[in-house]
Protein backbone atom coordinates (compact mmCIF):
# COMPACT_ATOMS: atom_id res chain seq x y z
CA UNK A 1 0.00 0.00 0.00
CA UNK A 2 1.21 3.43 -0.96
CA UNK A 3 1.15 5.97 1.71
CA UNK A 4 -1.47 8.12 -0.13
CA UNK A 5 -3.60 5.44 0.14
CA UNK A 6 -2.66 4.79 3.64
CA UNK A 7 -4.31 8.70 4.89
CA UNK A 8 -7.59 7.41 3.02
CA UNK A 9 -8.55 3.86 4.68
CA UNK A 10 -10.44 2.59 6.83
CA UNK A 11 -8.84 0.35 9.17
CA UNK A 12 -10.59 -2.76 11.29
CA UNK A 13 -7.49 -5.37 11.09
CA UNK A 14 -5.64 -6.11 14.61
CA UNK A 15 -2.11 -5.61 14.10
CA UNK A 16 0.88 -7.06 16.22
CA UNK A 17 4.74 -5.94 16.73
CA UNK A 18 7.30 -8.18 18.42
CA UNK A 19 10.46 -7.02 19.55
CA UNK A 20 13.39 -8.51 21.48
CA UNK A 21 15.80 -7.07 24.02
CA UNK A 22 19.74 -6.39 23.84
CA UNK A 23 22.11 -7.01 26.88
CA UNK A 24 24.03 -4.31 26.36
CA UNK A 25 26.79 -2.90 23.90
CA UNK A 26 29.51 -4.68 21.97
CA UNK A 27 30.58 -1.45 21.16
CA UNK A 28 29.73 2.49 21.85
CA UNK A 29 31.66 5.19 20.78
CA UNK A 30 31.72 8.23 18.72
CA UNK A 31 32.30 7.63 14.80
CA UNK A 32 33.73 9.38 12.10
CA UNK A 33 31.15 10.07 9.53
CA UNK A 34 32.81 10.19 5.63
CA UNK A 35 32.53 13.87 5.90
CA UNK A 36 35.30 14.05 8.44
CA UNK A 37 32.46 15.00 11.02
CA UNK A 38 31.63 12.62 14.46
CA UNK A 39 28.59 10.56 15.56
CA UNK A 40 27.43 8.82 18.17
CA UNK A 41 27.11 4.82 17.49
CA UNK A 42 26.62 1.58 18.99
CA UNK A 43 26.81 -1.86 18.15
CA UNK A 44 24.06 -3.66 20.20
CA UNK A 45 24.31 -7.01 21.35
CA UNK A 46 21.07 -8.74 20.60
CA UNK A 47 19.17 -11.14 22.76
CA UNK A 48 16.40 -12.98 22.77
CA UNK A 49 15.32 -14.02 26.34
CA UNK A 50 13.51 -11.47 27.05
CA UNK A 51 10.68 -9.95 24.60
CA UNK A 52 7.95 -6.67 24.09
CA UNK A 53 4.89 -7.65 21.91
CA UNK A 54 2.68 -5.01 21.39
CA UNK A 55 -1.16 -5.36 19.82
CA UNK A 56 -3.00 -2.58 18.09
CA UNK A 57 -6.32 -2.55 17.57
CA UNK A 58 -7.74 -0.03 14.96
CA UNK A 59 -10.81 2.25 15.66
CA UNK A 60 -12.82 4.73 14.48
CA UNK A 61 -12.66 7.12 17.52
CA UNK A 62 -9.50 8.86 16.68
CA UNK A 63 -8.71 8.56 20.27
CA UNK A 64 -5.24 6.82 21.06
CA UNK A 65 -4.88 4.75 24.31
CA UNK A 66 -2.21 2.56 25.89
CA UNK A 67 -2.74 -0.55 28.01
CA UNK A 68 -0.58 -0.34 30.82
CA UNK A 69 -1.14 3.41 31.18
CA UNK A 70 2.58 4.15 31.85
CA UNK A 71 3.73 3.48 28.36
CA UNK A 72 3.76 6.60 27.11
CA UNK A 73 6.41 5.87 25.25
CA UNK A 74 5.06 3.32 23.32
CA UNK A 75 2.37 5.43 23.10
CA UNK A 76 4.25 7.91 21.86
CA UNK A 77 5.31 5.53 19.00
CA UNK A 78 2.05 4.83 17.88
CA UNK A 79 1.31 8.40 16.79
CA UNK A 80 5.19 8.76 14.89
CA UNK A 81 4.36 5.70 13.05
CA UNK A 82 0.75 7.09 12.07
CA UNK A 83 1.95 10.34 11.60
CA UNK A 84 4.57 9.55 9.64
CA UNK A 85 2.50 7.03 7.28
CA UNK A 86 0.22 9.83 7.04
CA UNK A 87 -2.63 7.99 8.86
CA UNK A 88 -3.31 10.69 11.53
CA UNK A 89 -7.35 10.01 11.52
CA UNK A 90 -6.40 6.80 13.22
CA UNK A 91 -7.44 5.50 16.51
CA UNK A 92 -7.07 2.74 18.54
CA UNK A 93 -5.87 0.85 21.59
CA UNK A 94 -2.25 -0.56 21.86
CA UNK A 95 -1.55 -3.30 24.44
CA UNK A 96 1.87 -3.65 25.03
CA UNK A 97 3.00 -6.89 27.15
CA UNK A 98 6.62 -7.10 27.97
CA UNK A 99 9.21 -9.14 30.47
CA UNK A 100 12.11 -7.31 29.99
CA UNK A 101 13.46 -6.04 33.28
CA UNK A 102 13.65 -1.77 33.40
CA UNK A 103 17.13 0.24 33.67
CA UNK A 104 19.44 -2.66 33.72
CA UNK A 105 20.50 -1.73 30.07
CA UNK A 106 18.67 -4.29 28.22
CA UNK A 107 16.63 -2.04 26.33
CA UNK A 108 13.16 -2.51 27.79
CA UNK A 109 11.72 0.81 26.59
CA UNK A 110 13.00 0.56 22.59
CA UNK A 111 11.19 -2.91 22.79
CA UNK A 112 8.02 -1.02 23.75
CA UNK A 113 8.82 1.45 21.07
CA UNK A 114 9.83 -1.01 18.37
CA UNK A 115 6.82 -3.45 19.18
CA UNK A 116 4.20 -0.71 19.03
CA UNK A 117 5.53 0.65 15.64
CA UNK A 118 5.73 -3.01 14.34
CA UNK A 119 1.93 -3.49 15.51
CA UNK A 120 0.94 -0.39 13.43
CA UNK A 121 2.54 -0.93 10.50
CA UNK A 122 0.97 -4.12 10.39
CA UNK A 123 -2.67 -2.77 11.43
CA UNK A 124 -1.92 -0.41 8.30
CA UNK A 125 -0.78 -3.77 5.86
CA UNK A 126 2.67 -1.72 5.30
CA UNK A 127 6.04 -3.33 5.52
CA UNK A 128 8.75 -1.21 7.02
CA UNK A 129 12.48 -1.74 6.39
CA UNK A 130 14.67 -1.87 9.44
CA UNK A 131 16.35 1.65 9.13
CA UNK A 132 12.54 3.17 9.03
CA UNK A 133 11.50 1.50 12.38
CA UNK A 134 15.16 2.64 13.44
CA UNK A 135 14.29 6.30 12.37
CA UNK A 136 10.59 6.30 14.05
CA UNK A 137 12.24 5.08 17.25
CA UNK A 138 14.63 7.38 17.56
CA UNK A 139 11.77 10.05 16.62
CA UNK A 140 9.57 8.33 19.60
CA UNK A 141 12.25 8.08 22.21
CA UNK A 142 15.03 10.23 21.20
CA UNK A 143 17.59 7.56 21.29
CA UNK A 144 16.97 3.86 20.85
CA UNK A 145 19.38 0.73 20.44
CA UNK A 146 19.41 -1.24 17.04
CA UNK A 147 17.17 -3.81 18.02
CA UNK A 148 14.98 -4.14 14.78
CA UNK A 149 18.13 -5.20 12.89
CA UNK A 150 17.85 -8.71 14.22
CA UNK A 151 20.06 -10.57 11.58
CA UNK A 152 21.98 -7.64 10.67
CA UNK A 153 25.10 -6.46 12.54
CA UNK A 154 25.24 -2.51 11.75
CA UNK A 155 26.70 0.73 13.72
CA UNK A 156 24.04 2.81 14.66
CA UNK A 157 23.43 5.78 15.27
CA UNK A 158 21.21 5.71 18.32
CA UNK A 159 20.63 9.39 18.86
CA UNK A 160 19.99 10.06 14.97
CA UNK A 161 18.06 7.04 13.74
CA UNK A 162 20.60 6.05 11.37
CA UNK A 163 22.97 3.29 9.97
CA UNK A 164 26.75 4.84 10.33
CA UNK A 165 27.67 1.19 8.53
CA UNK A 166 26.06 -1.77 7.92
CA UNK A 167 28.79 -4.40 8.51
CA UNK A 168 27.62 -6.75 5.45
CA UNK A 169 26.46 -9.86 7.32
CA UNK A 170 25.12 -11.38 10.85
CA UNK A 171 27.23 -11.23 14.10
CA UNK A 172 29.32 -14.82 14.03
CA UNK A 173 27.99 -17.24 16.92
CA UNK A 174 28.96 -16.97 19.94
CA UNK A 175 27.71 -17.65 23.69
CA UNK A 176 26.84 -15.28 26.33
CA UNK A 177 27.09 -15.51 30.18
CA UNK A 178 24.75 -12.17 31.08
CA UNK A 179 24.72 -10.51 34.86
CA UNK A 180 23.69 -7.32 36.49
CA UNK A 181 26.39 -5.66 38.82
CA UNK A 182 24.24 -4.04 40.62
CA UNK A 183 20.71 -6.47 40.78
CA UNK A 184 19.30 -3.89 44.15
CA UNK A 185 19.66 -0.88 42.36
CA UNK A 186 17.14 1.40 40.40
CA UNK A 187 19.52 1.03 37.47
CA UNK A 188 19.49 3.41 35.07
CA UNK A 189 17.61 6.22 33.44
CA UNK A 190 19.08 6.14 30.01
CA UNK A 191 17.49 9.81 28.59
CA UNK A 192 18.54 11.66 32.03
CA UNK A 193 22.36 10.01 32.05
CA UNK A 194 24.96 12.32 30.61
CA UNK A 195 26.26 11.26 27.32
CA UNK A 196 30.04 10.33 27.59
CA UNK A 197 32.60 13.03 26.45
CA UNK A 198 35.20 10.92 24.66
CA UNK A 199 38.55 12.24 24.00
CA UNK A 200 40.78 12.42 20.88
CA UNK A 201 42.45 8.90 22.27
CA UNK A 202 39.62 7.69 22.63
CA UNK A 203 38.12 8.26 19.29
CA UNK A 204 40.88 7.28 17.70
CA UNK A 205 40.45 3.63 19.53
CA UNK A 206 36.97 3.41 17.97
CA UNK A 207 38.60 4.03 14.51
CA UNK A 208 40.52 0.62 15.39
CA UNK A 209 37.49 -0.84 16.80
CA UNK A 210 35.18 -0.47 14.28
CA UNK A 211 37.53 -1.55 11.60
CA UNK A 212 37.90 -4.91 13.77
CA UNK A 213 34.58 -4.80 14.35
CA UNK A 214 33.78 -5.06 10.35
CA UNK A 215 36.78 -7.92 10.33
CA UNK A 216 34.69 -10.08 12.64
CA UNK A 217 31.60 -10.10 11.01
CA UNK A 218 33.25 -10.59 7.37
CA UNK A 219 35.47 -13.44 8.83
CA UNK A 220 32.71 -14.14 11.55
CA UNK A 221 35.23 -14.66 14.00
CA UNK A 222 33.74 -14.21 17.71
CA UNK A 223 37.17 -13.88 19.18
CA UNK A 224 37.29 -10.31 17.38
CA UNK A 225 33.92 -9.41 18.90
CA UNK A 226 35.27 -10.68 22.15
CA UNK A 227 37.97 -7.96 21.66
CA UNK A 228 36.48 -5.39 20.36
CA UNK A 229 33.44 -5.64 23.28
CA UNK A 230 36.38 -5.79 26.08
CA UNK A 231 38.54 -2.57 24.84
CA UNK A 232 35.04 -0.55 24.74
CA UNK A 233 33.78 -2.03 28.28
CA UNK A 234 37.74 -0.54 29.16
CA UNK A 235 36.45 2.90 27.67
CA UNK A 236 33.14 2.72 28.91
CA UNK A 237 34.90 2.60 32.82
CA UNK A 238 35.72 6.38 32.30
CA UNK A 239 32.01 6.91 32.15
CA UNK A 240 29.53 4.59 34.07
CA UNK A 241 31.96 2.28 35.75
CA UNK A 242 31.21 -1.24 36.67
CA UNK A 243 31.47 -2.39 40.27
CA UNK A 244 34.82 -4.95 40.48
CA UNK A 245 35.47 -4.21 37.14
CA UNK A 246 39.69 -5.85 37.51
CA UNK A 247 38.39 -8.60 39.22
CA UNK A 248 35.56 -9.13 36.05
CA UNK A 249 38.32 -8.78 33.56
CA UNK A 250 40.38 -11.14 35.49
CA UNK A 251 37.69 -13.27 35.57
CA UNK A 252 37.56 -13.48 31.97
CA UNK A 253 41.17 -14.74 31.69
CA UNK A 254 40.41 -17.34 33.89
CA UNK A 255 36.93 -18.95 32.38
CA UNK A 256 39.03 -19.05 28.94
CA UNK A 257 35.97 -16.10 28.02
CA UNK A 258 36.82 -14.36 24.40
CA UNK A 259 36.07 -10.93 26.24
CA UNK A 260 34.05 -9.37 28.80
CA UNK A 261 30.97 -6.72 27.49
CA UNK A 262 28.67 -3.95 29.44
CA UNK A 263 26.06 -2.26 29.26
CA UNK A 264 27.29 1.38 28.45
CA UNK A 265 23.83 2.99 30.00
CA UNK A 266 22.94 -0.16 32.42
CA UNK A 267 24.53 -2.17 34.96
CA UNK A 268 24.48 -5.47 33.05
CA UNK A 269 27.50 -7.00 31.55
CA UNK A 270 28.22 -10.34 29.99
CA UNK A 271 31.17 -13.12 29.17
CA UNK A 272 31.67 -14.43 25.37
CA UNK A 273 32.08 -17.88 24.87
CA UNK A 274 32.73 -19.57 21.76
CA UNK A 275 30.15 -22.09 21.13
CA UNK A 276 30.67 -25.79 21.85
CA UNK A 277 34.26 -25.07 23.21
CA UNK A 278 35.55 -26.90 26.04
CA UNK A 279 34.33 -28.09 29.03
CA UNK A 280 32.14 -24.89 28.43
CA UNK A 281 29.27 -25.56 31.45
CA UNK A 282 32.25 -25.94 33.93
CA UNK A 283 33.68 -22.50 32.62
CA UNK A 284 30.51 -21.17 32.67
CA UNK A 285 29.23 -22.94 36.91
CA UNK A 286 33.03 -21.26 37.54
CA UNK A 287 31.79 -17.76 36.20
CA UNK A 288 28.36 -17.96 37.73
CA UNK A 289 29.95 -19.33 40.95
CA UNK A 290 32.54 -16.21 41.63
CA UNK A 291 29.85 -13.28 39.91
CA UNK A 292 27.08 -14.18 42.82
CA UNK A 293 30.05 -14.58 45.57
CA UNK A 294 30.48 -10.77 44.52
CA UNK A 295 26.60 -10.25 44.85
CA UNK A 296 26.16 -9.84 40.95
CA UNK A 297 22.78 -11.39 39.80
CA UNK A 298 23.06 -13.91 36.91
CA UNK A 299 20.40 -12.39 34.16
CA UNK A 300 20.82 -15.03 31.45
CA UNK A 301 22.79 -17.35 29.02
CA UNK A 302 21.90 -16.49 25.33
CA UNK A 303 23.21 -17.45 21.99
CA UNK A 304 23.95 -15.05 18.96
CA UNK A 305 23.87 -16.31 15.75
CA UNK A 306 24.04 -19.18 13.81
CA UNK A 307 26.16 -22.12 15.45
CA UNK A 308 26.00 -23.85 12.47
CA UNK A 309 26.04 -21.68 9.27
CA UNK A 310 24.84 -22.73 5.83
Amino acid sequence: MDLASAGQKTYTKAGYGLAICHHGEILQGMFYRSDGSLRRGLVTLPCDRYQAGAHFIPDRSGRLVVEPEFKKKALRAVEVTLSNLRAQQVGGRLIVESDIPEGWGLGSSTGDVVAAIMAVADALEIELPEEQIGALAVESETAADSIMFIDQAVLFAQRDGVVIEDFGGPFPSFEVLGFNTEPHSNGVDTLAFEPANYNLEEIDRFVKLRDIMRRAVQLQDASLVGQVATESSEINQHYLPKLRFADLQKLTMQIGSLGLQVAHSGTVGGFLFKPGQDALDERIAEAEAKLKEWGFSITCRFLVGDPHPK
